[in-house]
C-alpha cells in the first residue's frame, strides 16, 4: 500500500494559519491523503530583516492542532520540532494537546536539533 503525506508550508504567503488551515484540513480530509506533515521553523532566514516574510513563520504544533481539529482521519506528524529552541516540558505538553484533540490517535513526532545558528542567537 502507499501512502501519500502532504507537506504544509511553514513559511510566506502560502503558509496556513487559522481558518486556511482548517480548510486545508479538509480539503485534505476527503482527498485520499493518508497525513499531512509540517516543519517547525522558528522564522524564516532572510537577509533582509524588514522583509514581511522574515514575520511569517507559522508555529507547526499550532498549524497541525487546528488541522487534527477538522480532521477524523488524517495522520499528523511534525517534520522535525527544533527542540533547542523550546523548553521540553512545553513541547512535550503541546504534543500532549495536539494528541488529545485529535481525538487520542497517534501524532509522529519528529524531533531534531535545528540547522540554523541563527535561529538558536535569535
Amino acid at each position: 500500500m502507499i501512502e501519500i503525506w502532504a507537506s504544509l508550508p511553514w513559511a510566506g504567503p502560502n503558509a496556513y494559519y487559522g481558518a486556511g488551515a482548517r480548510d486545508v484540513a479538509r480539503r485534505l480530509e476527503g482527498s485520499g491523503v493518508t497525513g499531512v506533515v509540517m516543519g517547525d521553523h522558528p522564522f524564516v532566514p532572510t537577509t533582509d530583516p524588514t522583509s514581511p516574510v522574515a514575520a511569517m513563520a507559522a508555529e507547526c504544533l499550532t498549524v497541525l492542532t487546528t488541522v487534527a481539529a477538522h480532521s477524523d482521519r488524517l495522520r499528523i506528524a511534525t517534520l522535525v520540532a527544533n527542540v533547542g529552541v523550546q523548553h521540553p516540558l512545553l513541547l512535550l505538553r503541546k504534543f500532549a494537546n495536539l494528541a488529545v484533540i485529535h481525538g487520542g490517535k497517534r501524532v509522529y513526532a519528529g524531533l531534531g536539533a535545528g540547522w540554523s545558528r541563527a535561529g538558536f542567537e535569535a
